[in-house]
């Protein structure tokens, strides 16, 4: 079977006058435009007609929904302020709380020191005195 493929060779001379479209279609009208009238008009629309929407519900259902995520984030707004309140007298206690703790942790240093010293002067007196 051969690969390249060409098409029957014509006789010379006898088509060689003719147009090429004539001898394919011998049936057919050569000048198919003259043919048609102009008022014809076409069997496939060229511009599709769309029906149109109504945006005056899209737009009502477009403010419901930006109102209501308006409340939202308003209603969030007020949570995150009452939670940064919350913050700031936490930290307040925590701070009171450690300052309340540096002061127990030196009067209890302060105690300790006193209580060795007493031991001191009570194992010193016990010494001196009780051996007379």
């Amino acid at each position: 079977m051969p690969l390249k493929r060409t098409p029957p060779k014509t006789a010379t001379g006898a088509a060689l006058d003719v147009h090429p479209l004539q001898t394919q279609h011998s049936q057919s009208d050569p000048d198919l435009c003259s043919t048609y009238s102009t008022n014809v008009i076409p069997s496939k629309p060229t511009l599709r007609t769309k029906r149109k929407r109504d945006r005056s519900t899209d737009q009502a259902d477009f403010d419901d929904f930006k109102n209501t995520i308006m409340a939202v984030l308003k209603d969030l707004q007020t949570t995150i302020s009452e939670i940064k309140e919350q913050n700031v007298k936490l930290q307040e206690s925590v701070d009171f709380t450690a300052q309340k703790y540096d002061e127990i942790l030196t009067k209890m240093k302060q105690i300790e020191e006193d209580r060795k010293a007493d031991k001191i002067f009570i194992r010193f007196y016990c010494l001196f005195f009780l051996d007379y």
